[in-house]
């Protein structure tokens, strides 16, 4: 695991998160799934560093023979976007991270990495392309024929239909919760669109879930293509954030 940099973009660092892994071996997106160790990202110990924008490139469904995960294999690069304090000043970026990688048993991994970048300091095309190669599978914030169609929630669990513009693809939803609360797989309901168009998931709801509003993200992926929308719950009141 390492940082790497491709350089600046209007004010901001390009980065990324590098994690090499052996053939067959996988690491885990921010929700596991079934099985699994979330990514735990720590920047706190960087100078000249106001945020930093992690991006998360699609995952894919795993099943071990056990549970299933959702997990990348063998290569993966989380880019960044870094906003320096001072643009005028270096960027030093720290990171502490814990994971988990698997072959068939996951295993608990941890590791640190720093970066200095100066603001004068000339940019890396290998670095820049790498990064730019697993931005582009980061799904959309936006997409005109692929979205959430409409989420109903009853006895404990979401019913959301989604809208995929081309059925003979592959389709999938991930959600998770930047709340700490542990969101189980989505369960397909379907085999074919309905005659709406429609393909239907369950998501099934923690028992613990607080009585406030919760924030869940969910990812759709048709083929290649994948839009993210995130939601608030809050009792039977279900609204998209624009």
């Amino acid at each position: 695991m390492r940082v790497i940099a491709g350089g600046m973009d209007t004010g901001a660092l390009v980065a990324g998160i590098e994690i090499e892994l052996e053939k067959n071996w996988k690491t885990y997106w921010r929700n596991p799934g079934g099985s699994g160790i979330p990514p735990l990202l720590d920047f706190s110990s960087s100078e000249n560093v106001k945020s930093v924008d992690i991006r998360w490139p699609t995952p894919k469904r795993f099943f071990d023979g056990y549970a299933t995960s959702l997990v990348y294999q063998d290569h993966i690069v989380l880019p960044l976007r870094v906003t320096p304090e001072d643009p005028a000043k270096a960027i030093r970026l720290t990171l502490n991270m814990r994971y988990g990688v698997c072959s068939e048993i996951c295993v608990p991994a941890e590791g640190d990495a720093a970066m200095l970048v100066h603001p004068l300091a000339a940019d890396d095309a290998r670095m820049a392309a790498r990064i730019q190669s697993f931005d582009e599978k980061v799904p959309q914030s936006d997409h005109k024929a692929l979205g959430i169609a409409g989420i109903d929630r009853k006895d404990g669990k979401l019913t959301i239909a989604v809208r995929v513009p081309d059925r003979a693809l592959s389709s999938d939803l991930f959600s998770h919760s930047n709340e700490q609360i542990a969101l189980p797989l989505t369960k397909p309901l379907d085999t074919s669109p309905d005659s709406d168009g429609l393909l239907h998931f369950e998501q099934t709801l923690p028992k613990d879930l607080p009585d406030t509003p919760v924030e869940m993200s969910f990812v759709l992926v048709n083929g290649s293509d994948a839009v993210e929308q995130t939601y608030v719950v809050s009792g039977d009141t279900i609204k998209a954030i624009e």
